[in-house]
């Protein structure tokens, strides 16, 4: 491209891209963005990572690192993060070890994403709005701009950072409408009816809940199909166990062929709380 001088992009995610999922396949398209635009781009994240999802990665131009190669060593992270003119952070906190280091990195632009809607509802006391006050004058001056994936995401930590409306904007999550298509409708045929959950197995989403639910069906042959993994993975086995659905229900950990599990379920069940 004539007339843009082209950029160094560093992506920052505090997540193992293990699987072949959104998220890597997100990746794999801003590296491939980038580089049609002239820009070069290296993804930090935790490790190890997807075999295929590093080959898909330098096929679309991108690199790859260890996150704790930045955050062990916050120096010596602070400096080779210096060589970049845009550092974009995911999924950590405004204050997190890995957000310090990037504000570090001075004169690199730092872009925050907000891609969760967890957050403490508990009031600060006194003293906590003082201290959070304080940490925002230090910190939210090296944030050049706030992007959620939610209007309520956005809104919610631009309150808290204290940063103005003009500096945020809110970006979806896009869909990849070539792998995530509708299977057509099955016939009442074609056997016992499949309930799918997808997720990180931990309480705030609810997988207990949708448990207990399924051992009320009437339909007792409904079998359940959970995907993903994480801490209360050995809890919740405990508890399909106690309800009786052990049988009925299947942890099938992480999936990398999300769509078609998808495809192939009846109801999908979102079960947050």
């Amino acid at each position: 491209m004539t007339g843009v001088r082209p950029l160094r992009l560093a992506v920052l995610v505090d997540l193992l891209p293990r699987k072949l999922g959104s998220l890597e396949g997100w990746l794999v398209g801003l590296a491939g963005e980038a580089r049609s635009r002239c820009h070069t781009i290296d993804v930090f994240s935790r490790g190890p990572a997807h075999p295929d999802f590093l080959a898909a990665l330098a096929d679309a131009g991108g690199g790859w690192a260890l996150l704790d190669q930045v955050v062990r060593r916050p120096v010596v992270g602070i400096r080779r993060l210096r060589g970049y003119d845009v550092i974009q952070l995911n999924l950590c906190g405004a204050r997190s070890r890995v957000a310090l280091v990037a504000y570090g990195a001075w004169p690199a632009r730092v872009l925050f994403v907000e891609r969760t809607s967890a957050y403490s509802s508990a009031p600060l006391s006194p003293g906590g709005r003082i201290k959070r006050w304080v940490l925002n004058g230090i910190t939210v001056p090296r944030i050049a701009g706030l992007a959620g994936v939610s209007d309520y995401a956005r809104a919610r930590t631009a309150r808290q950072l204290g940063m103005e409306e003009s500096r945020t904007v809110t970006i979806y999550n896009g869909v990849d409408l070539d792998r995530f298509v509708p299977a057509p409708p099955r016939s009442a045929t074609s056997g016992p009816p499949t309930i799918l959950v997808v997720a990180h197995l931990i309480r705030e989403k609810g997988v207990d809940v949708l448990l207990r639910a399924v051992a009320r069906l009437d339909d007792r042959s409904a079998r359940l199909l959970v995907v993903g993994d994480g801490p209360e993975q050995g809890e919740l086995r405990a508890l399909a166990a106690t309800l009786g659905i052990s049988e009925r229900t299947e942890f099938a950990g992480l999936r990398d062929d999300v769509h078609t599990c998808l495809r192939n379920a009846d109801v999908f069940v979102h079960p947050a709380v």
